[in-house]
């Protein structure tokens, strides 16, 4: 490991402690790894961090965030103990999600330990500042938001088309309670008109005096 690699890397870590975020810096097969644990709205999680200089000379931040198919970190449900058809079916899931969901990075299991992963890389030039990390951590929730059909295929016997168009439906009902809620506040406050109040509250004075014109 050069000396650069392990600046780049304690750079990481100082990123990580200005956002709040608990972690260690490991030594690995890769080099020094930063590991950090997270808690979102679907599980637990764990992410790894390393540096990568590709053959053309371009170094990249390279992201994995990770889980077992319970979605709890912490009690590991191991993809042997899955039907293989539902392994199969997680297959299927995983592609749908990588081909019609995602703008960048990928999902797929680790043919390591079976653990669901979401991987993505971020070419750097210089050492990281705290929004590129910020912007590295946001998309580890990728893994979180698609968390629920990981388990609903995986667990629970649906199908990976079942599950995405379940997944499709949650996010359009939460865009439409999004804006719902814009709308509400842009629009102008209802407040009364005193003199509005009072003409309604009176009482009808009769027929208004018209003349005929001829």
């Amino acid at each position: 490991m050069t000396m650069d690699d392990r600046t780049t890397m304690q750079a990481v870590g100082a990123c990580l402690d200005s956002l709040g975020l608990r972690h260690e810096i490991a030594e690995s097969d890769t080099g020094d790894t930063a590991r950090v644990r997270f808690t979102g709205h679907n599980g637990r999680f764990r992410m790894m961090m390393w540096l990568d200089h590709g053959v053309d000379g371009q170094t990249s931040l390279i992201a994995r965030a990770y889980a077992p198919v319970s979605g709890d970190a912490t009690k590991p449900v191991h993809i042997l103990a899955v039907a293989p058809a539902r392994v199969a079916e997680l297959y299927v899931l995983l592609n749908l999600i990588n081909a019609k969901h995602l703008r960048a990075g990928a999902f797929y299991l680790d043919p390591a330990d079976g653990d669901v992963t979401f991987g993505w890389s971020i070419p750097i030039t210089e050492v990281p500042a705290v929004g590129l990390i910020d912007q590295v951590i946001a998309m580890a929730h990728a893994l979180d938001h698609h968390f629920p059909d990981v388990r609903a295929v995986a667990l629970e016997g649906r199908t990976a088309y079942e599950a995405f168009e379940a997944h499709l439906a949650r996010d359009e009902a939460e865009l439409a309670r999004e804006a719902a809620e814009a709308d509400a506040a842009d629009a102008p406050a209802d407040v009364p008109d005193p003199e509005l109040d009072d003409w309604d509250d009176a009482e009808d004075d009769g027929p208004l005096p018209f003349r005929r014109v001829v």
